[in-house]
């Protein structure tokens, strides 16, 4: 017989079968399926297809855990995946394949890049001038004659490399430079680097090279036009050196050094690109995955090379593996495998890409995409999104890499980030959100499963950490430690995290959910230590096992039973129940910290109490906010059995008893006096406008006259309320301490004179501000108290008033009512601005940078003008030494300004409160030289006058000390007064209103009393000369008398006992009488 017998072929053989035009739809995707199933080299390119997807899937996750691998958390596992070499000849780069291989590389897409010299040197080229295409049948003498060159069937004029050559010639000079001034080793890569940084254009391989760190090799630097560029600067400037030793070894370390990765081979053509690609992966026993694609027919010279088979037997590529090459055009064939493999996985993780990137859904959807991660299933409101935990890595870790805040910037943020510091990252969610620029899809899936898909963020992050950092000075890939993702959110755009207040927060709608919340931080326990990762140990067999441990305040479930009776081949179970011992030198463990947050006062309806939450943060976020702090928090709403829940657990219900807690995961603090790093945020049109009203003449007169409109009168008052709301500017002084900006202000006088008022309007204008009474307030509950803790039983530290009001104002009523001890609690707050804590083993210091703005009444409850300033001022002076200006406020009784109050018309005005904010944030002013030497005249006079006042009353000392701190206090009035204007400085005119205002207030409260009793009326005077007779009739000159015996006698004569005491004040003032004894007796003098 001719034939002989077919044996069947196996059932699972392909069958020849090509694409069918007219019956299939005429798409890239389903042309390229049919790949596979026709013949030639059409099935080459199909599984040529298969093995690059199969490189890009793999991840360390895939293998099993070996008992020396370094790396075994999953998550992390699955963010590790093979390590792509790229190798390319140049004629590619000049044919157009360059945009090919810059879209990988801008992308990060592969990790090592190996061409020839013209590969680099044409790339560069063409970011200068242009390439033609011509024919492969040109006569090379006819190019000749014409200046042209023919690479296969391209054209190159010889002008092109002039410009080159004028181009590379001054970097040759600098790098020469810097080799000698600096010492700096120049290798071939380290020349790529240099040549792609200085080239800076988009276009270019090796700029993106340089931006994304992706190193390139070129072991025959010199054979092409940059070796003869090199050649003639020997000549030019010898000396430049190129240690091409040097680079063999990096290149040979990337893959020796690559594992645990695996490593993928994509090579296009032979020759030296394709030889040191495969001598590299020698080192490591050979690479995994691995294409060839030729570059042309061999007639055009572009092919040099073996198949890969014979690489298998040099051991450049693993007898495991299944390398292919397909024989054609690599100029046809790549772009096709490009857009199966490389494209089709960024257009999934960045639908909208930043370099506008726009691929046809045709040519770019439903290809097969193999993976056995497990679908992570994420239900929204609107829109269901299931991500798998691989797709979920990818997408943050293109997220982390393409990130710009626009398609112009050139900066990547996040990817800079961890450039810099590669321990946190600091994420805004607005970013992510955003439906252009960001990811929609992983802030929704975060928002709603921020447990899950939080730990791939920070694996993603770390993925990319190591990536950025991997290329050290000796080529080695430095450990990278965890990343912490910390997040925020900068504009209310998006749809990410649910902004809540606490009294919005329902457990039933929003536990395990993202949310943010505003608040006020009112205590801080000491960090400890929360172990993330525990090892146990079998006390009988020593079978020992590693357990993950539940985040925030939850633990660990310790098995009951050991684990190695379900071991193959082991024997049962003997060890008997709970044989596990936990090894404490084993866990790995954590900073965690407990925070207390509480409503901010403007938040919280009238009548009703604040209400609070526990908060937990941990790693890079402890220690970070401090008792005061006001905080926008952004946490995972979680819950807890609390103690009074155990407590409850015989009775019905209590085991199903249950507290919410926020685990934090970031946060950003709101402006205090601009020293926060997030400062308030003002549109363009607020700018302006504040700009203009304190340009307006006038403006200072504007403010104080939007100061209380609802109160009549009191302009000193007002223009005091002004210079505190605005405050003076805070110094650092050369030792590093600071003295206070903010102005203390003291009101003193009769009920029913609006003092509460004044108070009250200071807190709903300031924008931060805490009212109290001093009747109800303890010291601890204005500056800071030590609690215990519920869970643990810690002690932690909760902040008081002034603590809370931290950067604005602390309005403290009813001042004469605190207790002594209680007012002295608070003379560190009000100068130095701290409150120093040492209680229950905690030391530490608070800060309380806020003004105080105090209402206090005289021990009689209204004021004596018939008594001194010392009685009617019932203060320590160490107190009063604190409050830059002291206001006597009297209820003077007068028909006609009665009627004008009655007649006061009011209206409050929500620009006054925008303003402040904007000035306390954007202006600081300092006094000048002229006015600070008119001041330091004015306050030796000032103290003269003080001192004159009190011999008057017959003291040693005024009532209001006037020191050093007084002299300060006009300062900063001084540059209140300037801040109102916006002015950068203050000077004599801002000293002189001042200095008014400060005459008008605490000097005229030092004068207070005996002298405002000097002023009478006709019928008075003639009143006060016969009590005057009639007093020195009763006492004999040097003789003593008691003053109640006095009063007594004149009274049964008819003489009112107020014009007595201002007829002996009269007489005290002549010098004639004084007062012994506390004013229990008087004493003629003459």
């Amino acid at each position: 017989a001719v034939l002989m017998p077919s044996e069947d072929l196996p059932s699972d053989s392909v069958l020849i079968r090509g694409f069918e035009f007219g019956k299939e739809a005429c798409t890239l995707d389903a042309l390229m399926s049919s790949m596979l199933s026709t013949g030639l080299q059409a099935s080459a390119l199909g599984q040529a297809i298969v093995e690059v997807n199969r490189m890009l899937d793999w991840r360390l996750s895939d293998e099993h855990v070996l008992d020396t691998d370094a790396v075994v958390e999953p998550a992390e596992r699955a963010s590790v995946r093979a390590k792509l070499f790229l190798g390319y000849t140049s004629n590619l780069v000049s044919a157009g394949v360059r945009e090919h291989i810059k879209f990988l590389v801008q992308h990060k897409l592969v990790d090592v890049l190996v061409t020839t010299a013209g590969g680099i040197e044409e790339d560069f080229i063409k970011c200068m001038s242009h390439t033609y295409l011509g024919d492969f049948a040109l006569k090379g003498a006819d190019l000749r004659s014409r200046g042209l060159n023919r690479i296969g069937n391209m054209l190159v004029p010889n002008s092109n490399y002039c410009g080159f050559e004028d181009w590379v010639m001054p970097i040759l000079d600098a790098m020469l430079a810097e080799q000698q001034n600096a010492g700096t080793r120049w290798t071939p890569s380290k020349v790529i680097a240099r040549l792609g940084q200085e080239i800076n254009h988009p276009d270019s391989i090796y700029y993106w090279a340089w931006k994304n760190g992706i190193p390139v090799y070129c072991p025959a630097l010199t054979d092409g036009s940059l070796g003869d560029m090199l050649y003639f600067h020997s000549y030019k400037a010898p000396g430049l050196e190129i240690d091409i030793v040097a680079d063999i070894r990096a290149m040979n370390d990337e893959a020796l050094k690559a594992s645990p990765r695996k490593t993928g081979v994509i090579i296009l053509g032979g020759g030296v690109p394709k030889h040191h690609i495969c001598n590299a992966n020698l080192m490591r026993n050979g690479a995994d995955f691995a294409v060839f694609l030729n570059t042309a027919q061999e007639f055009d010279g572009s092919d040099s090379g073996a198949r890969p088979d014979e690489a298998v037997s040099w051991g450049k590529i693993r007898a495991d593996a299944m390398p292919v090459k397909v024989y054609g055009d690599a100029s046809i064939l790549f772009p096709l495998i490009i857009s199966q493999t490389f494209a089709k996985r960024l257009a999934r993780a960045d639908p909208g890409s930043s370099d506008g990137l726009s691929l046809p859904s045709a040519g770019c959807d439903g290809a097969v995409f193999y993976s056995d991660q497990q679908f992570v299933s994420v239900g929204l409101a609107e829109d269901a999104v299931n991500l798998t935990k691989q797709q979920a890595l990818t997408k943050f870790g293109e997220f982390i890499r393409t990130f710009q805040i626009d398609n112009k910037s050139s900066s990547f943020p996040y990817a800079d980030q961890l450039a810099k510091s590669s321990q946190r990252l600091r994420v805004d969610l607005a970013h992510l959100a955003h439906p252009v620029y960001g990811a929609p899809d992983l802030a929704s899936a975060l928002t709603e499963n921020p447990a899950d898909f939080l730990p791939l963020f920070e694996a993603a992050a770390k993925a990319e950490a190591q990536r950025i950092r991997s290329l050290a000075e000796d080529g080695s890939e430095p450990d990278v430690a965890d990343v912490q993702v910390m997040l925020h959110k900068s504009s209310p755009a998006g749809h990410a995290a649910h902004t809540l207040s606490m009294r919005d927060i329902k457990p039933e709608s929003y536990v395990s959910k993202l949310v943010m919340v505003p608040g006020i931080i009112t205590a801080a326990s000491r960090p400890k230590h929360k172990a993330t990762y525990i090892t146990i140990q079998c006390r009988q067999c020593g079978h020992s096992q590693r357990l993950a441990c539940r985040p925030g305040v939850g633990g660990v479930t310790i098995p009951r039973q050991c684990g190695a009776s379900t071991v193959p081949g082991q024997a049962s179970n003997t060890c008997g129940m709970d044989p596990y011992l936990v090894l404490p030198s084993r866990a790995e463990c954590i900073d965690q910290q407990s925070l207390k947050m509480q409503e901010r006062p403007e938040d919280v309806p009238t009548g009703d109490l604040p209400r609070s939450m526990m908060c937990l943060v941990d790693r890079g976020l402890v220690g970070l906010v401090s008792p005061g702090t006001r905080v926008t928090a952004v946490g995972i709403l979680s819950i807890y059995q609390s103690k009074e829940a155990g407590k409850a657990r015989d009775r019905a219900g209590g085991v199903a008893i249950r507290q919410s807690y926020l685990r934090i995961v970031g946060f950003q603090e709101d402006v205090i006096n601009g020293d926060s790093s997030r400062k308030p945020t003002f549109s363009l049109e607020e700018e302006q406008e504040f700009k203009e009203f304190a340009a307006q003449p006038g403006a200072m007169d504007r403010i104080f006259a939007r100061i209380a409109p609802n109160i009549f009168g009191h302009a000193d008052i007002k223009r005091a309320i002004a210079a505190l709301l605005f405050g003076g500017a805070r110094k650092r002084m050369p030792d590093g301490t600071y003295r206070r900006g903010d102005i203390n202000v003291l009101l003193l006088g009769d009920p029913s004179t609006a003092k509460s008022q004044f108070l009250k309007f200071a807190s709903k204008t300031a924008p931060i501000a805490v009212y109290t009474s001093g009747k109800g307030s303890s010291a601890a509950g204005l500056t800071a108290s030590v609690i215990r803790s519920v869970i643990g039983g810690r002690f932690y530290l909760e902040g008081g008033a002034m603590v809370l009001a931290d950067g604005g104002v602390v309005c403290i009523d009813e001042f004469d009512k605190m207790r002594p001890e209680d007012r002295v609690a608070i003379h560190e707050a009000m100068e130095q601005q701290t409150i120093s804590i040492a209680k229950a083993g905690i030391t530490t210091m608070l800060r309380s940078r806020t003004s105080v703005l105090a209402a206090a009444n005289p021990p009689s409850g209204r004021y004596d003008d018939m008594k001194s300033a010392q009685e009617n001022i019932d203060l320590q002076s160490t107190i009063l030494s604190r409050f830059d200006l002291i206001f006597i406020v009297k209820d003077e009784r007068s028909m006609a300004r009665d009627k004008m109050i009655a007649q006061h018309v009011l209206g409050e005005e929500e620009f006054l409160k925008r303003y402040i904010e904007y000035v306390r944030a954007s202006c600081s002013p300092r006094i000048t030289d002229s006015a600070a030497r008119l001041l330091a005249n004015e306050y030796v006079d000032l103290r003269g006058e003080a001192q004159r006042a009190a011999g008057a009353e017959g003291a040693d000392v005024p009532a209001i000390p006037i020191t050093v701190r007084q002299l300060e206090a006009i300062v900063r009035v001084s540059e209140a007064l300037a801040k109102m204007g916006l002015q950068a400085v203050a000077g004599e005119t801002h000293v002189r209103a001042a200095l008014e205002l400060f005459k008008a207030s605490t000097m005229d409260a030092v004068k207070s009393g005996l002298m405002d009793t000097l002023v009478f009326s006709e019928e008075q005077r003639a009143e006060v000369h016969r009590v005057e007779e009639q007093i020195k009739r009763r006492v004999a000159i040097g003789s003593f008398v008691s003053e109640r015996k006095l009063l007594d006698e004149l009274s049964r004569v008819g003489f009112n006992e107020n014009l007595v005491r201002k007829g002996l004040l009269y007489l005290q003032s002549n010098g004639d009488f004084e007062y012994r004894r506390e004013r229990r007796l008087v004493h003629r003098m003459r």
